[in-house]
């Protein structure tokens, strides 16, 4: 019997966000094709669901966001140790830092075959020149110890050959996809008395939800019959905690959890709106549950919604018209139920699991 590969996901944080319910889908999956491991900071949500599974799960405590030299210097040699004993055959990362630090470990183990996926490049959203030219040479420099780079759109496509140097046969765009039969709209998409918003993502300034809870308080200000569920946590969920303390019922925090498909279709319209992205799982999974979506007009997300088919587009950090596209719904009930309809479909045309965890494998074996 042919044995297993063995492949080593390397995460930043163990939880249910969308980066990490990537390497989760693919997982649960393909488990019975390839021999899955998994590295992160710590235990939490994800490494409790794949060890459930039998899925072996490590953790090095010293993997962190900031730059950190003495902790950079632990979590590379720490990665190192555990890539040498365990003999992977290909080490997949994902995150910008924690896949710089995954990728040159893995090469001086010796893996034969480093697998990036770019969830998004960070540096062309820096706020400062410092750190756009900082997470720019990471970037770079962690192009020489890649074998294969994923990408989920065009645009990083462009930006990992025209700009990082990538040659054009190891840069692949293989888009998220979600499960449809999972996934799936309440058991009939109606007209609904009241919009009920939800948004899926972690609670910090790159999915930005307090441009959202603008845009909502101005309306709920107006008597507009809404609500809005953050599902997600972070280092800003305080702050909105706060903010919303006025809007009792309205305004509501689940933090996170692991059932979105059964929270999602209780819902009817998802907002997110994001500094930047890849291309947001969570939005994918919105539109199979038969939700239009209003997003941020940047690569990832206006890959994925069309404005005026499956939902609407606007600018980053513009609550004004955030609020207004929400109001276009709440007077137009027809609109949203056609949007609902196209979202579902557009998914299961372009957007399935079954074709995403296809290409990849074929990555995996070749």
């Amino acid at each position: 019997m042919q044995q297993k590969i063995k492949i080593l996901h390397v995460q930043l944080l163990p939880l249910l966000s969308g980066v990490q319910r990537v390497s989760l889908n693919e997982i649960t999956h393909l488990e019975n094709e390839f021999d899955y491991s998994l590295v992160c900071s710590n235990e939490g949500p994800l490494t409790e669901v794949l060890s459930a599974k039998g899925i072996p799960c490590y953790s090095i405590p010293q993997f962190c966001r900031e730059l950190s030299a003495s902790k950079d210097l632990k979590s590379l040699i720490n990665l190192f140790k555990l890539i040498r004993a365990k003999n992977f055959d290909v080490v997949h990362t994902h995150s910008s830092k924690t896949g710089v630090l995954g990728r040159i470990a893995a090469k001086f183990a010796g893996v034969p075959k480093v697998i990036h996926t770019v969830h998004g490049y960070a540096f062309p959203a820096a706020t400062s020149k410092k750190s756009y030219y900082l997470y720019f040479f990471m970037e770079w420099l962690a192009k020489y110890f890649t074998d294969e780079l994923i990408v989920l759109n065009e645009k990083d496509r462009a930006i990992a050959i025209e700009k990082l140097g990538y040659t054009p046969k190891r840069v692949h765009i293989i888009p998220n996809g979600v499960d449809t039969d999972k996934f799936v709209p309440a058991l009939s998409i109606r007209a609904a008395e009241q919009i009920n918003i939800i948004m899926v993502g972690r609670l910090w300034p790159q999915k930005d939800p307090k441009t959202l809870f603008l845009a909502v308080k101005k309306l709920l200000d107006e008597n507009i019959n809404i609500t809005v569920t953050y599902v997600g946590d972070g280092e800003l969920m305080e702050e909105l905690n706060t903010l919303a303390a006025n809007y009792s019922g309205k305004i509501i925090f689940l933090g996170w959890k692991d059932n979105i498909a059964e929270i999602l279709p209780q819902h009817n319209l998802f907002v997110l709106p994001s500094l930047w992205e890849g291309m947001p799982l969570a939005i994918l999974e919105a539109m199979s549950c038969g939700l239009p979506c209003l997003v941020t007009n940047i690569p990832g997300n206006n890959d994925l919604v069309k404005d005026g088919y499956n939902g609407f587009l606007f600018e980053v950090a513009d609550h004004e018209k955030l609020s207004l596209l929400i109001k276009k719904y709440c007077q137009n009930p027809d609109v949203l139920l056609q949007h609902a309809e196209n979202a579902r479909s557009y998914v299961q045309k372009h957007y399935t699991l079954e074709a995403r965890n296809k290409a990849v494998s074929k990555i995996y074996r070749g």
